[in-house]
């Protein structure tokens, strides 16, 4: 999807927040994932999924979760699942 609609101002940043180890991941890890995955956009780590975790319903966070955030900031998804038509309806760029 990245590659589909980059161009139009789609951002994807994948956070790990464990290896295998239930350990933060290093880069070996991040790599790894980004290849398996075919990623060829931002994969980081998310020790203790400190970050992943601000966007959790009720405090409990779903693996994996998405969250669709609006050009401004605006949430739309919070840990959640998106459909290719929630991010082409949100596309801050031609067909947004």
């Amino acid at each position: 999807m990245f590659d589909k609609y980059e161009d139009e101002g789609l951002m994807i940043i994948t956070l790990v927040g464990e290896n295998s180890s239930r350990e933060t991941p290093d880069l070996e890890d991040l790599q790894q994932w980004a290849d398996t995955f075919g990623a060829n956009y931002p994969v980081v780590a998310d020790a203790e999924f400190e970050v992943s975790s601000r966007f959790a319903l009720g405090g409990t966070l779903s693996l994996p979760g998405m969250t669709l955030i609006a050009p401004g900031g605006e949430i739309l998804v919070a840990d959640g699942w998106v459909e290719e038509d929630d991010i082409i309806a949100h596309l801050p760029g031609a067909r947004g």
